[in-house]
């Protein structure tokens, strides 16, 4: 589970840099150039290409506005679910710990033994610390039960909202794109 959580985790962090630089740098270079394309339209001052220079230059402002979306984008999806995994990898790395505890409370089980057949420890003693190692191995398995029982929870709720995100993002860019094509509409009808 820590390789995977490692992994989805420097992912999603490579892709938050790309969404602030390179994506957001791509949409509005294409912005621009659409725009720049809507300025070399406007330059026909006729009537009827008025329309389709106004729906070119929004093409070029949506094409921007894409760009500035996919800047923002990181603090609703991949952040959260970038702290969430980095939650879990900080109680990830307690196990090892958690599994030296066992292994001394079970090695000192053997010590008592071999401390009994030597006449060096009672009966009695050798119970004790046997119900010792037995109260440590039930509460290490019941964390470790409980740890799978929130991890479930936990994942459900962070890829959950991760989806959402996702789903919001691109309707986002779907309605800035769905203008812009709606602008196109009445552009030129008069020679279609």
């Amino acid at each position: 589970m820590d390789e995977s959580l490692t992994s989805i985790k420097d992912k999603m962090a490579s892709h938050c840099e790309k969404c602030s630089g390179p994506f957001k740098r791509e949409f509005e270079r294409i912005g621009a150039s659409i725009t720049n394309l809507g300025e070399c339209f406007a330059e026909d001052e006729s009537s009827y290409a008025e329309t389709l220079t106004a729906a070119v230059k929004h093409t070029g402002l949506t094409y921007h506005d894409i760009g500035q979306l996919y800047e923002e984008q990181p603090k609703h999806d991949l952040l959260p679910l970038i702290d969430g995994i980095k939650e879990y990898l900080g109680l990830l790395s307690t196990f090892p710990d958690l599994v030296q505890i066992h292994k001394g409370a079970v090695d000192k089980v053997r010590e008592g033994k071999k401390m009994l057949d030597e006449g060096k420890m009672t009966d009695s003693e050798l119970t004790d610390v046997t119900t010792r190692t037995d109260t440590i191995s039930s509460v290490i398995l019941a964390e470790v039960h409980h740890f799978q029982r929130e991890r479930v929870v936990d994942f459900k709720q962070l890829m959950k909202s991760f989806l959402q995100e996702q789903v919001n993002f691109h309707q986002k860019v779907i309605e800035k794109l769905n203008k812009s094509l709606a602008m196109y509409d009445g552009s030129c009808s008069a020679f279609v």
